[in-house]
């Protein structure tokens, strides 16, 4: 497969962009002393805020300090005790304002986000001190974010930059990016914003310029560039833009290192198949494509042997391999002269030198936190875990349980089940059914009659996280959560609880809320229409079909990736970045099971 050729990608410049990704810093949770900070992926450090951004001093902020604390450790009771009392002795206004904050907080916390934005946008009209305002607009910020209504969240953020010189700005221009790229079109068009508002609606028209590709994108951006010539992303434009717009050009010439014969070859053959459908959908729209090597790992004694095979076809780029040790294996060659885009994470580590290798998956520890956002964001605050027993659940369950619990949830109780023969008594164990029903033969026992009584599930919990191995495990798991009298609990499940294909039996999905890929939730019909129409197969493996597609996206923008995780790109399977160790990360869009099929929520 060949094609004319198109400019060398300079492999050595990506490499020093590359190793100067940004990494993301810690941040911590909201105090007098300490502006909240933004909204929970960006990770920016919030301890240099300029003292403007500070409270004023106050008699009450032992007090204070006391609804933080109780607030900071979940403890919603002591809040509410510290809250009343501060309701009988606060005076001056600066401390009323920032009481009706603290409120806003706790009302959150408990589950009530539409009443906690009412009440932050009450506060938001009141002649605020610096201090309180930039938490109220954070913490509003933070709310939406969650609830995906990314235009106001990131209206919020553009109201905070607005206070003045925060010394924190980069990170919250960074975060104010991030979420308007997570906004989808409509959203953007239907944006609001008053005719004096032009760093607004410069922001506004930068996110859908961004959104074309190729030479559309190229031409949107240069009209942007006119008609905001002193807008604050002028000067380096964001999210990879400017790294691109330094070196348009992807790859020239692409190897694709695929199990196409073998115990792997569908699998290996679904990702090519993706991986083609994206490179002539980009043909038609009259886009340059790179020249095309495709060798099957079957044909080598080791993956290196198949990559300096890449190289002697004159390759500036390998795709693949696909398997976990083979990506150890490539990655443990400290002279790489040209950039690998493998499919698959690497267990361990690998050591950064020659030109970098950048690891795409479809690991599920990427969504076991989103999952934990997606509840929280929707209200739910009390938690049921239940898991397969294993390295597997056992690792997802402590990702998920830690995001939980850092947002401010409550895990009230979990479980691990071994086999179908497991499932039941899991269920029960969790839900506190055998406890109910010992309750009930105590009083059997002191009354010396029968007692007719029907058990009752635990009543502190308000959302079950099912993590499932597969569709299968999930199917059965469901129904049994109805039928001991859960059926009222909503549902969370990571994607592995679809397998992708529409079944008769996937009816026992219905009502779960689960993490989908775009390619799934028909957000990608030019890719999929491209597959059906080039008789490229697919079809039993649209998560891999989606996958290839996605190595070509990345492929063909992979000097964006250069900003690290500013830069993201809106992929078949989720939206997608890049971490401090080259690892890929997706974000995938949130769904709900209706009918026969997932669709966006």
């Amino acid at each position: 497969m060949t094609q004319d050729r198109r400019r060398q990608c300079g492999s050595t410049a990506i490499l020093i962009a590359l190793c100067a990704a940004l990494l993301a810093a810690c941040g911590q949770a909201p105090s007098r002393d300490t502006p909240q900070e933004p909204p929970p992926d960006t990770g920016a450090t919030t301890t240099d805020a300029p003292l403007a951004m500070h409270l004023p001093a106050s008699v009450l902020e032992r007090e204070f300090r006391t609804v933080e604390a109780a607030l900071d450790a979940g403890e919603l009771l002591a809040a509410d005790v510290a809250l009343a009392a501060l309701a009988d002795v606060v005076a001056a206004s600066d401390d009323a304002h920032y009481l009706a904050y603290l409120g806003a907080r706790r009302t959150y916390l408990g589950g009530d986000g539409a009443d906690a934005r009412r009440q932050l946008q009450a506060l938001l009209t009141e002649p605020l001190h610096p201090g309180v305002r930039y938490r109220t607009l954070s913490l509003l910020a933070h709310i939406d974010y969650l609830a995906r209504d990314y235009i106001a969240a990131a209206r919020s953020v553009h109201d905070l930059l607005s206070l003045g010189d925060l010394a924190n700005a980069a990170a919250w221009r960074r975060q104010l990016w991030r979420t308007l790229q997570r906004a989808d079109v409509d959203a953007l068009f239907g944006a609001e914003a008053a005719p004096s508002e032009r760093e607004w609606q410069g922001w506004l028209a930068l996110a859908l310029a961004a959104r074309s590709t190729g030479f559309a994108r190229d031409s949107a951006i240069a009209r942007w560039r006119q008609e905001f010539p002193d807008h604050t992303a002028a000067g380096a434009l964001p999210g990879g833009l400017e790294q691109l717009r330094a070196a348009p050009a992807g790859a020239a010439h692409a190897a694709l290192l695929l199990p196409l014969t073998g115990r792997l070859e569908l699998a290996g053959r679904a990702v090519l198949d993706g991986y083609l459908a994206a490179h002539y959908s980009a043909r038609r729209r009259g886009e340059p494509t790179p020249q095309l090597t495709v060798l099957d790992e079957s044909d080598f004694t080791s993956p290196l042997a198949a990559y300096d095979e890449a190289l002697r076809a004159g390759a500036d780029i390998v795709i693949g391999p696909l398997t976990k040790p083979a990506v150890a294996e490539l990655g443990t060659q400290l002279e790489r002269q040209v950039p690998v885009l493998a499919l698959n994470h690497a267990d361990q580590l690998l050591p950064a030198s020659g030109s970098p290798l950048v690891q795409l998956a479809l690991a599920p520890e990427d969504e076991a936190a989103q999952l934990a956002e997606y509840a929280f964001g929707s209200g739910a605050r009390q938690a049921v875990i239940l898991s397969p027993r294993g390295p597997w659940g056992d690792e997802l369950q402590a990702i998920l349980g830690e995001r939980w619990r850092a947002l401010g949830g409550r895990i009230v109780a979990r479980t691990s089940y071994v086999d179908e023969q497991d499932y039941s008594e899991s269920i029960q164990r969790a839900l506190g059914l055998a406890e109910s029903a010992a309750r009930a033969q105590v009083v059997e026992d002191l009354l010396g009659v029968q007692v007719l009584s029907t058990p009752r599930r635990r009543q502190d919990a308000d959302v079950v996280f099912l993590l499932a191995r597969n569709s299968a495990q999930a199917k059965a798991l469901k129904p049994l959560l109805a039928f001991h009298y859960a059926g009222d609990l909503p549902v969370y499940a990571l994607s592995s609880a679809y397998n992708g294909v529409p079944r008769s039996d996937d009816r026992d999905l219905r009502g779960i809320y689960l993490l989908e890929t775009p390619w799934l939730l028909a957000e990608q019909d030019e890719l999929r229409s491209t597959l059906e129409r080039d008789n490229l197969g697919g079809g039993a493996y649209p998560r891999l079909n989606a996958m290839g597609a996605d190595a070509y996206l990345l492929q063909a923008e992979f000097a964006r990736l250069a900003a690290g995780p500013d830069a993201l790109l809106r992929g078949s399977t989720g939206l997608l970045s890049m971490d401090a160790q080259l690892r890929i990360r997706r974000e995938l869009t949130p769904a709900t099971f209706d009918g026969d099929r997932p669709r966006p929520r």
